[in-house]
């Protein structure tokens, strides 16, 4: 298990574990979750990984209560804030950690049974997304544009590509800049 499998999630998402056993999960959590997934083991722990998005509704509520610990994680996009804080809110004396790109706020500070962990995996996919998407790969329809910068939620990072882009080619048809535009001929301007 050395190289990501084609998956149209990359990690498959919900994917479930108990006391870290990896050994039923797809190979691509493997890879990013493998050698270090067992030191979060305490008591009887629950594993939700890749755990974007979940509801506040009964079909997201039938994790079992009888756990010690919960471990959720989410990548590429913030926190589920509301599902977080009422689940921490229905677990106070459970052990609760949550691993993801972004920190938690200070705002989770109110929970003393939740723990953040901050762990990036762009290094493992980003490999596996310049193969996929390499010179032989073809788009199922054309593409207007091609360069996105700011796109899902902004970040100090999207701005400094933003900036770079601008400064060095814009203008141009395939650079599209979202804020108040105006089509002109074939191109976007801001």
């Amino acid at each position: 298990m050395s190289k990501l499998e084609r998956h149209p999630f990359i990690f498959p998402i919900k994917e479930t574990c108990i006391n870290a056993d990896i050994s039923k999960l797809h190979v691509n959590n493997c890879l990013l979750y493998g050698n270090w997934l067992h030191y979060l083991n305490k008591g009887k722990t629950f594993f939700g990984l890749n755990y974007n998005w979940p509801s506040l509704t009964t079909s997201d509520s039938a994790i079992e209560n009888h756990y010690d610990t919960y471990v959720f994680s989410w990548h590429l996009e913030p926190w589920d804030c509301d599902w977080l804080e009422k689940f921490c809110s229905d677990h106070p004396h459970q052990q609760i950690v949550v691993i993801g790109e972004f920190p938690l706020t200070n705002y989770f500070q109110k929970f003393p049974n939740l723990k953040g962990l901050v762990f990036h995996c762009w290094d493992i996919y980003i490999k596996y997304v310049l193969d996929f998407f390499g010179k032989n790969y073809s788009f199922s329809k054309k593409r207007k544009y091609t360069l996105s910068s700011l796109c899902n939620k902004p970040s100090f990072t999207k701005i400094f590509i933003t900036a770079y882009l601008l400064k060095n080619y814009y203008p141009r048809n395939d650079l599209l800049l979202s804020w108040n535009v105006i089509v002109v001929k074939n191109f976007v301007i801001a």
